[in-house]
């Protein structure tokens, strides 16, 4: 018997699933095709532990990061949704792939130190009767923090040369004052006084909101953005966790380059404009519903959208100078006719409810592609792009067609060769279904209605294995 690969087991689970070349008699191995004969009584143990192994795996998604990546200021990781149940997670954070010292909460504050260098981080996901799991964010470079010149220099006029007089005569001398700005929501208010280190209630010249070029307003409350078209000297502006409901009307600087609305109450996009020269774009965690029409900025690297509630992608066009992309936790359906960027090479499509990625074309730079917990059954006719690197593509949640009580149902499952997926079991022992030898097809006895098949199978993309996998739900009646 040819060798069968495996991804993300130990050592003991690995040495057990490709030493043996038998099961249990009665009993499904998920590790060998239909037809294998049956294993001494003895290895009985050593089997059941590698299918405990195997079958018990904890979900996730890969974590990312936002924050503004320059020395001093804060950075915090977004772990996603782990499962299933209550999963305790521990955080490190990494210079250059080297754990920091004390970096173990969900909020890294950057230091000169971190100049130059790529950071990261790492999620570990530990729960009782299931194997530690570790996912790690993109690795993002640290840039120094933008000289400001000092407030009193700012405020400085140049001086004028006083007209010439008679001794005679004291010229008459006007004050000027400086014009002021207003922000009408206290958050953002509040946001622009501590920037600029002004006590509450304090006048804002023109001339000191034009000099703010960082302004982090996290968890300020914010659900209006009026007054920001006074912000014009503004390059990078963090609104993650506000009350901003809609953005219609707004008007943002145009120097921005990054632009962070990620957790807020955002339902549109309907008539925004945004700056041209924005390179990064957060739009997670708010309700957004429909691409339908936005226009993005065509310089932009990344874009996010994760979770929300957006429903199809066709039509949308992406900028062409996108390299990630961000679409997890949607309701996306189908990705027929999507027009992915050719220079994208991260995509994140976990959590949608995909069901076919027949016809499918993927950027040919795409690296890491996640297609975690959607609904895909079949890989048949998948082509992958020949430079990933990273494929997530287990927890499939799959709805079959209707069987028959008593009629023997074609197992649908196909691997990208086209195969049928033979690594297929109950999902319970109490579900009443008695699968074929050959694993080819199964027959209820009893009706039903839910989940019924479990599947996982070692598919090879690009000479590295990963796992399809994921469970059937199925009526019998």
């Amino acid at each position: 018997m040819s060798p069968i690969r495996v991804r993300r087991l130990s050592a003991a689970g690995l040495a057990v699933a490709l030493s043996l070349a038998v099961a249990p008699p009665g009993v499904p191995s998920p590790w060998l095709p239909a037809g294998s004969r049956s294993a001494a009584s003895g290895d009985a143990g050593a089997v059941s532990a590698a299918r405990l192994t195997t079958k018990k795996k904890l979900r996730a998604v890969r974590p990312t990061i936002t924050g503004k990546v320059v020395a001093g200021s804060k950075l915090t990781v977004k772990t996603g949704e782990w499962g299933p149940g209550k999963v305790t997670l521990r955080i490190q954070w990494l210079r250059n792939g080297k754990a920091i010292s004390k970096g173990t909460k969900k909020t890294y504050t950057l230091v000169n130190a971190d100049v130059g260098k790529k950071i990261s981080v790492k999620v570990t996901g530990v729960k009782k009767g299931y194997p530690k799991k570790s996912l790690k964010s993109k690795a993002i470079k640290v840039q120094p923090k933008p000289v400001t010149p000092p407030l009193s220099t700012r405020l400085t006029p140049t001086p004028t040369p006083l007209p010439t007089v008679t001794p005679t005569h004291s010229p008459t001398v006007t004050p000027t004052h400086l014009p002021t700005v207003t922000f009408p929501d206290s958050g953002l208010r509040d946001c622009v006084h501590t920037a600029l280190g002004k006590p509450d209630g304090a006048a804002v010249t023109s001339q000191e909101a034009a000099g703010i070029t960082d302004l982090n307003c996290r968890h300020r409350g914010i659900a209006s953005l009026a007054g920001l078209e006074n912000l014009t000297g503004v390059i990078g502006l963090d609104l993650w966790g506000n009350q901003i409901s809609s953005l219609a009307g707004v008007t943002f600087p145009t120097e921005l380059r990054y632009l962070d609305l990620d957790d807020n109450q955002i339902r549109s996009l309907d008539g925004v404009t945004f700056p041209t020269g924005l390179q990064t774009l957060g739009l997670g965690w708010n309700q957004i519903g429909s691409l339908s029409g936005v226009t993005f900025p065509t310089g932009l690297h990344y874009l996010s959208f994760t979770i929300n509630q957006i429903g199809s992608l066709t039509g949308v066009t992406f900028p062409t100078e996108l390299r990630e992309l961000l679409l997890a936790g949607n309701q996306i359906s189908s990705l027929t006719d999507v027009a992915f960027p050719a220079g994208l090479t991260h995509l994140t499509l976990g959590g949608n409810q995909i069901g076919s990625l027949t016809g499918v074309t993927f950027p040919t730079e795409l690296r890491e592609l996640y297609l975690e917990g959607n609904q895909i059954g079949s890989l048949a006719e998948t082509i992958f792009p020949a430079r990933l690197t990273l494929l997530e593509i287990q927890f499939q949640r799959v709805q079959a067609g209707v069987a028959a009580v008593g009629t023997a149902f074609e197992n649908p499952l196909r691997d990208g060769l086209g195969n049928t997926v033979t690594e297929v079991s109950a999902c319970e022992s109490s579900v009443p279904v008695v699968i074929a030898g050959d694993r080819r097809s199964w027959t209820y006895t009893a009706a039903h209605t839910g989940e019924a098949i479990t599947w996982e199978r070692s598919i090879t993309v690009n000479g590295e294995p990963y796992w399809f996998s994921g469970t059937l739900s199925q009526t019998a009646n």
